[in-house]
């Protein structure tokens, strides 16, 4: 048997993910979440499973005197935790998104660097960062305790899972980065899609996934708001999401869309309030270099779902790699290719092509982990 310690946000990964984990044999799970004693959490469910801790000090304490094999740190969130793990305990890094493509502190780099942003989003976000004198000079100290504390931690970490296999190359171009590869290929999780569920008609649009700007919306906006969609919506989620400096409704005003013609999704939703709304749609717009949204793509690729992204993604160029049917916003984005479907014949390789990836999944985690 394998102990196996979680240590987690408040995130709505949590449910479906400690799920999995469950299902593992052979394998003890024990999660736990600090919190204030008033606080409500806002996307998990299932907190049963959970052990709450309102008192940093036990929080701690609980964590250094654990008998765990391992700790699993579904994202790196709190860099403060690596100083109460024991020497002997082995450390599992899932990584998300935000913690190895944003900024650790506002002048500090990314752990991997990338040009996140296109032409006209970069505008908006460049005009957003000027820094006066005073915050300069503090935010360059903060640099330097928070690259020493993020180097210590990184290098502390004995394995690391990826979502998409390339951000495991790219984070071993920084020379405190020693962990090994943990399951690169699919992260943890079931692929629970039981059959390809395909429209033969042209359907709604989906953009994006969020209200953040690294789904380059204004640098999509412009190319789409003269193409005739006729009676179909564009379906924009904005219902989560940080790091605009304008609101939503800013954001809907400097679409150029006409209102008649958009759905702004500004509710949280259930995933399956969200796979309903999913059944409309036929084409996906996804504007992300960094790799975002892969829980949208497989479940685009579930319904038969034509996607486009930038040439330039890490999506994109993971995708065609694969031998997925994609397109690129640069080439494909027109009128025409927002009128046709993917091919049934399409639709399916790409489903399969999925289904290939995430075979074995449980399987696998199983085998790997008591290797650990």
């Amino acid at each position: 048997m394998k102990k196996v310690l979680h240590i987690f946000p408040d995130d709505k990964f949590f449910d479906q993910v400690s799920d999995f984990f469950d299902s593992l044999e052979g394998i003890i799970n024990v999660y736990i979440f600090l919190a204030s004693k008033d606080y409500t959490f806002k996307y998990i469910k299932q907190v049963d499973k959970i052990k709450v801790f309102n008192n940093i000090a036990l929080y701690r304490n609980y964590i250094s005197s654990t008998d765990a094999d391992i700790v699993y740190l579904h994202s790196l969130r709190d860099l403060s935790v690596f100083e109460y793990f024991s020497p002997s305990i082995k450390v599992i890094w899932w990584s998300w998104g935000y913690d190895i493509y944003n900024r650790p502190s506002p002048l500090s780099k990314p752990l991997i660097t990338i040009d996140l942003y296109k032409h006209v989003t970069k505008q908006l976000i460049t005009d957003s960062a000027k820094l006066s004198p005073y915050k300069y000079l503090k935010y360059t100290f903060l640099k330097l305790i928070v690259n020493r504390k993020l180097r210590k931690a990184i290098h502390r970490i004995d394995y690391y899972t990826p979502v998409l296999p390339v951000e495991y190359k790219l984070l071993c171009q920084n020379k405190f980065f020693k962990a090994k590869p943990f399951r690169i290929d699919f992260g943890p999780g079931y692929c629970t899609f039981n059959k390809l569920h395909y429209n033969k008609g042209a359907g709604n649009i989906l953009i994006g996934n969020s209200f953040s700007p690294t789904n380059n919306h204004l640098d999509i906006f412009p190319l789409i708001k003269h193409i005739n969609i006729g009676n179909r919506k564009y379906i924009i989620p904005v219902n989560y999401g940080t790091g605009y400096n304008i609101s939503k409704t800013q954001l809907k005003n400097l679409s150029g869309l006409n209102s008649d013609s958009v759905i702004w999704l500004e509710k949280y939703l259930s995933l399956k309030e969200y796979e309903n709304i999913n059944g409309s749609v036929t084409h996906a717009i996804f504007g992300h270099v960094r790799q975002q949204a892969v829980g949208n793509h497989r479940m685009c690729i579930a319904s038969g779902i034509k996607m486009f992204f930038f040439k330039d993604s890490i999506n994109y160029q993971y995708y065609k790699g694969m031998g997925f049917h994609v397109y690129s916003i640069e080439d494909d984005l027109n009128e025409e290719n927002l009128a046709s479907n993917l091919t049934y014949a399409q639709a399916v390789h790409n489903y399969n092509l999925l289904l290939s990836v995430a075979r074995d999944n449980k399987r696998k985690y199983e085998k790997e982990l008591m290797k650990i």
